[in-house]
């Protein structure tokens, strides 16, 4: 299945920086959730659950093999002699892991859980890709809303048009339209300490499918 695709990403440390990502097509393979019209499913729910668990492994398989990951996930899809946009940046991301050291795995957080469900779920009200919910909040606020631990230092990475977490990650990773390469900064920050998942998928968005991802580092 071809799917088109958007990440978004944010990063929070007292101030915010923003990075736009674009279209690029990609070849995905669609999960088996079950999917409804109006997927946006709560941080306790079973399904949303098990989803996190696929994105934490796959966040931690580049964070604490990035070499692996880079050999078995990336070297792959790499045609030589190709200088499209998508394989220029798939052939710095391959060189750019295994130069990478490893960072210690996240953990799950319930308060990432809820701040990133909500602006998950809140993309049926904006139908806007970016990191402002329809209330006017900011990564940081809505983290803000369940738990101080994390302060100033969370970040966010938004992806539109992928429902499989190999595939999210993957697309992430790449960063192919962010230039800065602010998807993956997040996902190998090595202050980072723990993650959130939301997820949401229906017809009634553009893309048809939003997964927010949100970091923190818990440091105090």
């Amino acid at each position: 299945m071809v799917a088109s695709q958007v990440n978004f990403t944010i990063m929070r440390r007292i101030a915010i920086r923003f990075a736009l990502v674009v279209l690029l097509p990609m070849t995905v393979l669609s999960v088996a959730m079950g999917c409804s019209k109006h997927e946006g499913v709560r941080g306790d729910s079973a399904e949303l659950s098990a989803f996190a668990q696929q994105m934490l492994s796959e966040v931690n398989r580049v964070r604490t093999q990035p070499k692996e990951y880079a050999e078995v996930e990336l070297k792959p899809l790499i045609k030589k002699g190709d200088q499209s946009k998508f394989q220029v940046a798939l052939q710095g991301c391959y060189k750019a892991l295994l130069t990478t050291e490893a960072r210690k795995p996240l953990a799950l957080h319930d308060a990432l859980m809820l701040s990133a469900q909500w602006f998950a779920d809140d993309y049926v009200k904006t139908k806007k890709i970016g990191h402002i919910g329809s209330d006017g909040s900011d990564v940081g606020v809505r983290v803000k809303r369940y738990t101080k631990v994390f302060g100033s230092y969370v970040g966010e990475n938004c992806q539109y048009g992928l429902t499989e977490a190999r595939a999210v990650v993957r697309s992430l990773v790449i960063d192919v339209d962010d230039d800065a390469r602010g998807h993956r900064w997040n996902i190998l920050h090595d202050k980072y300490t723990h993650m959130g998942v939301g997820f949401l998928k229906t017809k009634d968005v553009p893309y048809g499918s939003v997964v927010v991802q949100d970091f923190g580092w818990k440091h105090f």
